[in-house]
């Protein structure tokens, strides 16, 4: 077994002592041009095995591109500002909230965040090399710089002159925590969470109708006191329905009052409820009373658009606040209903709402269940259940969200989708269904909400007066002919808070001074822009122009619907109308062995250093290039254990490789050998070509365990023994073309491998990663020949499988072997099967049967004298071979060879003295027996009932 981490370890030093990357560079500059635009890594922590399952493929391809003569850029991007950052940096330092941020100061909090990134994207590096990946790392982009922000401000601007960048006024997700809003984009991303919430029936009585009651449920009770309506179906049914121990009517679905045990008194259609009014508790706490001023609660129609009435939950009674929910907002802008506002930016209660003001809404549930219970004797309160359901979270900080009234800055979708939709019918996919989710992404977005009330983000350009005169610049140029003040523009440390939230403008409509929106943006913005920040669009459109748009770019798929893909569509079909990228590649999720999402938290977390100090980073690699991207990836390391293995096979084939010269090519089984090894070239080109890395490497792996290692090398066993050249030449030229084949996906071992031939001057170049990919010789591929030894190896296999279950190992001949059979095999094939199989004759009876490659076998398996006799000549063989190799002996060294039995077992054995010779390499071979003693260097035997020992003298 090969030292995976001696070997890795020694090639990296070989790549950097002797420049091996800058030379591969060098080699193909100039050439034709292969564009990659890196989806960034965020510099926040260490990489997770998840990172290097990317960041494998990435490597993959640049290799493959390389080797087949391709000039390239092999910029490595890392994500560098944004909420998660930030919430790592809190951690770090102790904060919890935005108030313990603004306590230990924006400035030192902005320059920690920096730092982090400074620190982790060095780490991020390192752990890259170390998994074998080949970038110019001096050249890195980091979205957090002047030239990423300001490629943002021209795309902002450009935005808001075409009408797409607008202050909105909606309900949206809020996170508590963080104290900002979450687009809808990340929460349908990865914001569900499967959480129990204790859930309330409230009854709300209908004025002017003694004891009858709407029946509403909601998960959220905490919204309760900003209910304006309660929203029905005017088509369905509902029933009036009696409890008995209240006595009172509830009007509600019928398959909702069956379950709760009420009794159905009439059916109601729901258009005779709309219209009703009813009472709620909360209408004398002072700020809903004065939200409401003369409003009165009603029944209102659900528009089976916002809002639309489920039958699988609920009692068909929606409760409706449009201060608090999206759909509800909604909704209540088309009926003018009123809004009332009930939480600040930490999801406490506000002022004037009674004995709720001050007390966090989400955290203390139990406030409205106690207040239910207790207002008027609790005639609103039915019951308390608990529920479990999907519902969204802070996806940076895993705080459960609120959905709270504000006013933030949106991208608008409507003018975008069409143009979006079609750019992405132009793209090529793999998976394929990644351009149907695009799609359906584009076709049911809306609009892109992309300000955050953070501090370490992309600072929107946006100077807005309390007039509402709005103003965005797309350049530092165009802020300092409007600043009051220019020296503070050219004295800007960098685009960032706070610094430039000093920076004020004079309105051009009131003449007041405006400051700049606190806001910073939507992190997607940052990596979104990266075709053309990265390329510098903006001071340099001819280098641009050699680099866009990317032929490649990939990234894992789940989030990146609405992420990175969704950024980059934006921002590319923004500027310049098109796509920026060709050909998307992406891959799903990474979980443990078990199929469980992989949590720090869980203690199911594995982390690159630890998976590569264990196991490999070729290991690693060949595991993910393994695997089909459409499907979930489980890691583990009982997984890696195969690949490892597999990858022992491969190495250890390089011993049996000589240097030969060229010599002309004429067994069957040589020819056959490279009919398949140009076709797997075929093979493997095509599928990387056509982004399909797991059936490329499926295809070498099968090659290498199977047809050379299981099939060829065994048919040629004899012929190396006897120094035959033709045999040399072709195992030569099939591992070196299978090196090269392999190395983009396990670039160590095939360096490795490449090093020790270059020590036996059996190849030239300096690395393999210097040469060229391998190209088909379509003259040596014969598909008929392929497809006659597919029918061979499994006549061999099948004939195997009857001598394991008869007991008779392969180094016992037999006779015959009797093959029934509908197909052809031809007679070149014979000597084949009969050394596979180790029979001394073959007989054919070609029969007629209904399925197409039948056959039938049967072994003659009566053991003759003559028969035994070869039998025990070839297992003592085997053990005087490996005695000499346990002596340390080479097969060049000549040795006499003595073997210690008794008269019976000689006479046997002398008749096969002349194979047991030739099979040993010996160029003595006696048999005695006796005088064991004087033989020290000895060992002893057993084969079957005959026993013995062995003696080895080196000539």
């Amino acid at each position: 077994m090969y030292d995976f981490k001696e070997i890795e370890e020694e090639t990296l030093k070989f790549w950097e002592q002797k420049k091996i990357f800058e030379k591969l560079r060098k080699k193909n500059k100039g050439k034709k041009k292969w564009s990659f635009i890196d989806g960034p890594l965020t510099a926040n922590n260490p990489m997770g095995v998840h990172h290097a399952w990317g960041r494998t493929y990435k490597d993959l391809f640049h290799r493959f591109k390389a080797m087949q003569g391709h000039e390239m850029r092999y910029q490595n991007g890392f994500d560098c500002q944004g909420l998660w950052i930030e919430r790592e940096e809190e951690k770090s330092l102790g904060l919890k909230s935005k108030g313990d941020i603004e306590k230990f100061g924006i400035l030192n909090f902005v320059k920690a965040c920096k730092k982090r990134v400074e620190k982790f994207s060095n780490v991020q590096t390192e752990q890259s090399i170390r998994l074998g990946m080949w970038m110019d790392w001096d050249n890195s982009y980091y979205t957090n710089t002047d030239k990423n922000n300001l490629h943002n401000w021209f795309l902002l601007k450009k935005y808001f002159d075409e009408g797409l960048l607008y202050k909105g006024h909606d309900v949206v997700p809020w996170c508590s925590r963080c104290g900002t809003a979450s687009s809808k984009h990340d929460i349908v991303t990865e914001g569900y969470k499967e959480i129990t919430h204790e859930t309330i029936y409230v009854e709300y009585p209908i004025k002017g109708r003694k004891n009858e009651f709407l029946l509403v449920w909601t998960t959220t009770p905490w919204t309760l006191p900003g209910n304006v309506a309660v929203a029905v179906d005017a088509e369905k049914d509902y029933v009036a329905a009696s409890g008995e121990v209240k006595g009172n009517i509830y009007y509600l679905f019928k398959s909702v009052a069956e379950k709760l045990g009420l009794k159905i008194e009439r059916i109601v259609k729901g258009q005779k409820l709309v219209g009703l009014e009813y009472e709620s508790p909360f209408d004398e706490l002072p700020r809903v009373k004065e939200a409401l001023g003369d409003y009165n609660h009603r029944v209102v129609a659900a528009d089976g658009k916002a809002i639309v009435i489920s039958d699988e939950e609920g009692t068909g009674m929606v409760h409706i606040a449009p201060g608090q929910g999206s759909e509800d907002f909604m909704l209540g802008k088309k009926l003018k209903l009123p809004v009332i506002e009930l939480i600040n930016e930490g999801a406490n209660y506000l002022d004037g709402m009674g004995e709720f003001s001050d007390k966090n809404a989400k955290k203390n549930p139990g406030l409205i269940f106690d207040y239910l219970k207790n207002t008027d004797d609790g005639k609103y309160f039915f019951d308390k259940v608990s529920y479990r359901h999907r519902y969204p979270h802070c996806w940076r900080c895993g705080e459960e969200l609120v959905f709270r009234l504000v006013d933030e800055w949106y991208l608008g979708s409507k003018d975008m989708k069409d143009k979006l939709i079609n750019e992405n019918k132009k793209i090529k996919w793999f998976p394929e269904y990644g351009k149907i989710r695009q799609e359906d992404w584009f076709k049911n977005m809306g609009d892109w909400l992309i300000s955050r009330k953070r501090y370490y983000g992309l600072p929107l350009p946006i100077w807005e007066c309390e007039c509402g005169e709005t103003e965005v610049f797309g350049s530092l140029k165009e802020l300092r002919k409007r600043a009051i003040d220019k020296k503070k523009i050219d004295k800007l440390p960098e685009i960032h808070r706070p610094w430039i939230d000093d920076i004020k403008i004079k309105c051009r409509k009131c003449k007041k001074e405006v400051r700049r929106v606190k806001d910073v943006g939507d992190a997607w913005l940052d990596a979104g822009i990266v075709p053309f920040s990265t390329l510098n669009y903006l001071k340099d459109k001819k280098n641009w122009q050699k680099w866009f748009p990317a032929d490649l770019i990939s990234e894992n798929m789940p989030g990146q619907y609405r992420g990175w893909f969704n950024a980059l569509f934006w921002a590319s079909e923004a500027i310049i109308g098109k796509a920026p990228f060709k050909s998307v590649f992406g891959y799903e999720t990474l979980k443990d062995e078990k199929g469980e999402e992989m949590h720090k938290s869980k203690g199911n977390a594995i982390w690159f250093d630890d998976a590569v100090e264990q196991t490999g980073a070729d290991t690693i690699r060949l595991l993910y290039c393994l695997q089909d991207p459409s499907q979930e990836l489980r890691f583990g390391f009982n997984v890696v254990k195969e690949p490892r293995n597999n990858l022992n096979i491969l190495y250890n084939l390089g011993r049996l490789i000589e240097n030969s010269g060229k010599t002309k090519i004429k067994a069957v089984e040589d020819k056959w050998i490279l009919s398949r090894l140009n076709s797997l070239i075929k093979t493997v080109t095509e599928e990387l070509e056509n982004l399909h890395p797991h059936l490329a490497t499926r295809a070498l792996k099968d090659f290498w365990l199977n047809d050379f290692s299981r099939n060829y090398i065994k048919f040629i066993r004899d012929r190396l023994s006897k120094e035959d050249k033709a045999a040399k030449f072709v195992m030569k030229e099939v591992y070196l073309t299978l090196i090269k084949l392999c190395a983009p996906v396990i670039p160590f071992l095939t360096e490795k491998v490449w090093q020790k031939l270059r020590e036996k001057k059996i190849v030239k170049e300096e690395s393999v990663h210097l040469t060229s990919w391998p190209k088909v010789e379509s003259g040596k591929i014969n598909k008929k020949l392929e497809g006659d030894f597919e029918s061979v190896l499994q006549i061999i296999e099948k004939g195997l499988g009857q001598r394991d279950k008869i007991h008779i190992g392969l180094k016992w001949p037999l006779q015959s072997i009797d093959i029934t059979t509908n197909f052809d095999i031809d007679k070149k094939f014979y000597e084949i099967i009969k050394s596979q199989l180790n029979v001394k004759e073959i007989f054919l009876d070609k029969i007629v049967q209904k399925i197409a490659g039948e056959f039938d076998i049967k072994l003659d398996t009566e053991m003759t004298p003559e028969l035994e006799a070869e039998g025990y000549a070839r297992e003592l063989s085997r053990q005087i071979q490996s005695f000499r190799k346990k002596l340390g002996l080479e097969k060049k060294d000549k040795v006499a060879t003595y073997v210690i039995v008794d008269d019976e077992f000689k006479n046997i054995l002398e008749k096969q003295k002349k194979f047991i010779k030739e099979r040993t390499n010996s160029k003595k071979l006696e048999f005695v027996t006796t005088g064991k003693e004087r033989f020290k260097n000895k060992t002893d035997f057993k084969i079957k009932d005959k026993k013995g020992w062995i003696s080895i003298v080196k000539l």
